[in-house]
């Protein structure tokens, strides 16, 4: 459990109603967990390919993507089979990059090149496997898809907790430009068997890290069920200003929202925003909160967003 989670249950009031719908109350002013990294849509700053094929918004397409083989709680040191999958109308040419981390932003487990149109990329400490960058690994020519890719992930040994995993997705026109391709994000995540952890997990994701005031600002908050029970948790989100007050000064950017999960479940949860015309440049903190009837904190997070006029 995170210090924020820890200090929230403390000051948590009663917050949800006898059907557990009624909004969370007070939370502490820290931020979450933030896990702080250089690209593959992840931390610190959750730049993906979006980043320079920017003419089409991030998830915007009619193409699908997934990360299949993450296991909903993992043995240490086990080795799993990762399969990335991703297919869109039109498309011709694909690519992917992967990273997986701790809540301490380290490497968490190590992969393994297995799938000769993937290879290794690395930066800060951190591996990040990815689609080779020649025209075997980036399927090129290949129209509408699906392609996969394949790779290889070792668990850490005991005592790491739960592992993260972000992911960004290209599918392009094979223009040779920036322009008419599609980006897509994902994320996923692992508990540490037999170790202590919450029931269910969170990590988010923006669209776009940089937003201009007047333009929306959209999360995907990735919610994963690590047991073997059908789990409903209610998430609520608000943003943490430089100055210490949120938006809204009280209350929650939005009514709770009930994600029903099966066991070893994941969803995702797309949340819109439209960010004011007025709103000066800064940086805030995006907070999501996790809670279930009882009341009970599950889980929160914190992800950085640059306001720019």
């Amino acid at each position: 459990m995170t210090p924020l989670a820890r200090l929230a249950r403390l000051a948590l009031a009663p917050v949800l109603a006898a059907a557990a719908t009624a909004a969370l109350a007070a939370v502490p002013a820290a931020g979450g967990h933030p896990r702080f990294l250089a690209d593959a849509a992840g931390p610190p700053d959750y730049s993906s390919c979006y980043a320079c094929h920017e003419d089409i918004e991030t998830n915007a397409g009619d193409g699908t993507v997934s990360l299949s083989g993450v296991p909903a709680e993992y043995v240490p040191g086990q080795t799993y089979r990762l399969t990335v999958n991703l297919q869109d109308p039109g498309s011709l040419v694909w690519a992917f990059e992967l990273v997986a981390t701790d809540d301490d932003d380290a490497q968490m487990g190590n992969f393994t090149i297995i799938d000769p149109r993937t290879e290794m990329g690395f930066s800060s400490g951190r591996q990040y496997p990815r689609s080779a960058q020649d025209t075997n690994g980036t399927f090129a020519g290949t129209p509408d898809g699906p392609v996969s890719w394949q790779v290889d992930w070792t668990a850490p040994p005991a005592g790491r907790g739960t592992a993260y995993f972000y992911m960004a997705a290209l599918a392009g026109n094979l223009d040779h430009a920036d322009t008419g391709d599609f980006t897509y994000t994902l994320g996923d995540m692992a508990a540490e068997r037999n170790a202590s952890h919450e029931p269910v997990g969170l990590l988010m994701q923006p669209d776009d890290p940089d937003l201009v005031a007047g333009e929306p600002l959209i999360v995907q908050a990735r919610v994963k069920n690590f047991t073997t029970a059908s789990r409903t948790v209610f998430f609520v989100s608000r943003a943490a200003l430089p100055n210490g007050d949120f938006f809204p000064a009280t209350g929650w950017l939005q009514s709770p929202i009930a994600v029903g999960l099966a066991p070893g479940e994941l969803r995702t949860v797309t949340l819109p925003h439209l960010v004011p015309d007025r709103v000066p440049n800064m940086t805030i903190d995006y907070q999501g909160f996790l809670a279930m009837a009882g009341p009970s904190l599950v889980d929160d997070e914190a992800i950085p967003i640059n306001l720019l006029r």
